[in-house]
């Protein structure tokens, strides 16, 4: 018989903890620094965006939420690296790196129209891309608001 997996038991609730095991302060010599955290910028939104539409046959996906978007970049992982057109590359590349750096796929969607709350108003973001072709100028793909305009009535309607 060979053990698949194992439970825990005698575990105590409620045990007393010594109040110095949570303590937060900064220990001697050490200081804190405050770093302002990593932010997306509207123009890695829009380049983003037109990367995917680029690997996506040149049109913009159904909707910018994952499962359109990971279509794109699983049509390349489905065949080695060097197969790859440039377009996946690029896309695959780009999706990478937010991923990392934000901990994420699917980054500057979500973290610029959905998380960071200081870059648009909340609810204000409407993608209007489906069955767009990448360079229409005549079709507008996503609108929305940003926060710290000049004019925050206006909306940003991105062709």
């Amino acid at each position: 018989m060979t053990v698949m997996g194992g439970r825990i038991h005698d575990i105590c609730y409620d045990v007393p903890l010594d109040e110095s095991l949570f303590r937060t302060d900064t220990p001697e010599g050490y200081t804190i620094e405050v770093q302002p955290r990593d932010r997306i910028t509207e123009k890695e939104v829009v380049e983003y965006v037109g990367i995917v539409a680029d690997a996506n046959g040149k049109m913009f996906p159904d909707e910018l939420s994952g499962p359109c978007i990971v279509d794109a970049i699983n049509r390349a992982l489905r065949k080695p690296r060097k197969d790859y057109t440039p377009s996946e590359r690029r896309c695959y590349d780009t999706d990478h790196r937010y991923g990392v750096r934000f901990g994420n796929r699917l980054a500057p969607i979500a973290v610029f129209f959905h998380e960071d709350l200081d870059s648009v108003v909340k609810g204000s973001f409407h993608y209007l891309g489906k069955g767009v072709n990448l360079g229409d100028r005549d079709r507008i793909v996503c609108s929305y608001k940003l926060k710290n305009a000049e004019k925050p009535s206006n909306r940003r309607r991105r062709k």
